[in-house]
């Protein structure tokens, strides 16, 4: 008997994780030569931070002999960013993810293609222009900055998907002009400060729908009236009105904004809201947002947040000795979109951990 959140039985899993045991183990000795690497790179790394002080100074003696402001002082971030990210960066960490997608998906796509659940798979795929569209949809906010890993799709229940992991965030600088000319004819040095704001991690999913829907209809998270009101200029539905429904439990949860609301009761039947409930549950307890989702055409966005990866069981820091444990993590995180499916048709795997 399999597990109750995995829609396979354990021999699936075992015989799996037997194939793999050998790449696995292989992967294993690529992680402990990198880590006997660390302290070369730490060396390496601390010679060019040097460097770029070095030339830094150079810059700053060169700049006071030209009668030029103190404008070079706004490098010093970039300087010791790059120390940071020279002695801590995740570049082993990366590289080391990497080669294990490499080795370890395509097997796994050969068996679920043989078990029926067949599905394409991209490492670094180019999702922008498509995240961009929830963020006009108002599924997430805006954001400038953005990383794309995993992009899987497929087809589950004639329904048609597409999941990728998503980091977005939104940096945003302010700067003013120092008064007063310099010699040689500066204008002056540019002064200010940056911050980057989160904005969301985790999956997007892109879902076909049996039939169109007439205009949008964006769920989002209730956050009481004066929230509400918030969100709804911060996302630029004012056009749209709230649509109300005789469901407590999805009230609690869930704000619904449509132009037509008899589109928003058509595309959110019963099942859909429970099964959104369940979702919002298991995904959107650590976040203020929680799960969010729009209807627009034929395609159901919907946006879940979770900072779990797909690569997250392969880390640089532990050791690969679990073929089976691994198996395990990447079907569960492989097959969330076919969960979320399941579960947007009354069907939830009974017992599911938290992605």
């Amino acid at each position: 008997m399999g597990r109750p959140d995995m829609p396979f039985d354990d021999r699936f899993v075992d015989q799996l994780a037997q194939k793999l045991a050998a790449p696995i183990a292989a992967l294993e000795q690529r992680r402990i030569t990198l880590r006997k690497q660390r302290p070369q790179r730490i060396l390496r790394g601390i010679l060019r931070v040097v460097s770029a002080i070095a030339t830094f100074v150079v810059v700053l003696v060169v700049m006071a002999k030209l009668g030029i402001g103190g404008g070079a002082w706004i490098l010093l971030p970039l300087v010791l960013a790059g120390l940071v990210s020279t002695l801590f960066g995740s570049g082993p960490q990366r590289s080391l993810k990497d080669e294990a997608a490499a080795a370890l998906i395509p097997p796994i796509q050969d068996a679920l293609k043989d078990a029926g659940q067949p599905f394409d798979y991209h490492r670094a795929p180019q999702y922008k222009q498509d995240a961009e569209r929830f963020r006009s949809l108002g599924v997430i906010g805006r954001f400038n900055r953005s990383r794309f890993r995993d992009l899987i799709s497929g087809t589950h229940r004639q329904v048609d998907y597409r999941m990728v992991t998503a980091n977005l965030s939104l940096h945003r600088s302010s700067g003013r002009r120092s008064s007063g000319a310099h010699l040689g004819g500066a204008a002056g040095s540019s002064i200010g400060t940056s911050e980057t704001l989160g904005v969301f991690t985790g999956l997007l999913l892109e879902l076909s729908v049996p039939s169109e829907i007439c205009g949008t209809v964006l769920i989002t998270a209730d956050f009481g009236r004066i929230g509400n009101a918030l969100a709804g200029f911060a996302k630029g539905i004012r056009s749209m009105q709230r649509v109300r429904f005789d469901d407590p439990a999805f009230e609690a949860r869930f704000a619904v904004y449509a132009a037509d609301p008899q589109a928003a009761t058509a595309a959110l039947p019963p099942v859909i809201r429970d099964g959104l409930r369940l979702l919002d549950e298991r995904f959107g307890e650590k976040t203020a947002a929680g799960v969010q989702g729009a209807f627009d055409g034929g395609t159901f966005f919907l946006a879940l947040p979770t900072d779990r990866t797909l690569m997250q069981p392969i880390d640089y820091g532990t050791p690969l000795q679990d073929p089976q444990w691994i198996v395990e993590r990447l079907l569960e995180r492989i097959l969330i979109a076919t969960e979320v499916i399941d579960i947007l048709h009354g069907a939830d795997r009974a017992g599911s951990t938290s992605p």
